[in-house]
């Protein structure tokens, strides 16, 4: 991996542990905050030094330590590691908080703040667009989703028939997840569980929108 997306994904996981968000740290330690933002994005290719030590002086450390090069005792070993394997850390947003989805501001939410400070979850997956994850929150889709499977969606892959899809229902002003069906250029959603029998294939409007279309799932045990 890069250096400059090594010490972006440090530098992340350092201000979630003191739950500092950019523009504090910013002025914490006297930097511009588009300088800093730059940095903890990873779109800065070469970070000034001066920017680096004052980084790492805050946070009590060497400059090796920022870059990923020698481990930080009080961070847990294997974030190192996963972070030179290629796996992705994917944020696990609240329902509640899909209404973002309808402001316009899903992307700069997604790829700043939540990975963050929100709980992550791993993946091996080639995402096309931003990741993002899910709880199942009730039955509706058993058994093959039970209830708190962590859903992985990517909003920029392309939907086909029988995926499984995050839908904005314009009219309920809801969310639900659904498997598709594809019928020439009509779409259609539907349950799974056996208990929402009498429930038919519910026809999607042109103000409804597909979120994201499932990727990987994961439970615990």
């Amino acid at each position: 991996m890069k250096e400059k997306s090594l010490i972006n994904q440090v530098l992340k996981r350092l201000m979630f542990e003191r739950e500092l968000k950019t523009a504090e740290l910013a002025r914490l330690i006297g930097m511009p905050q588009p300088t800093l933002h730059r940095i903890v994005e990873g779109t800065s290719t070469r970070p000034h030094a001066p920017s680096l030590i004052a980084i790492a002086g805050y946070f009590g450390l060497t400059l090796e330590q920022l870059r990923g090069e020698v481990p930080i005792p009080w961070l847990a070993p294997m974030d190192l590691e996963i972070l030179q394997s290629g796996w992705q850390k994917v944020p696990i947003v609240e329902w509640a908080e899909l209404i973002h989805y309808k402001l316009g501001v899903k992307k700069s939410l997604l790829q700043e703040d939540l990975l963050v400070f929100k709980p992550i979850v791993l993946s091996d997956v080639k995402f096309c667009g931003i990741p993002f994850a899910l709880k199942m929150p009730d039955a509706s889709m058993n058994p093959m989703f039970p209830i708190h499977t962590t859903l992985i969606f990517d909003d920029g892959r392309a939907p086909k028939d029988r995926d499984y899809a995050l839908v904005y229902l314009k009219k309920d002003n809801r969310y639900v997840f659904r498997q598709l069906i594809l019928d020439g250029q009509q779409m259609f959603i539907r349950p799974l569980s056996p208990d929402l029998k009498e429930v038919t294939l519910q026809v999607l409007e042109k103000t409804d929108k597909l979120c994201g279309i499932l990727v990987q799932t994961k439970q615990d045990y």
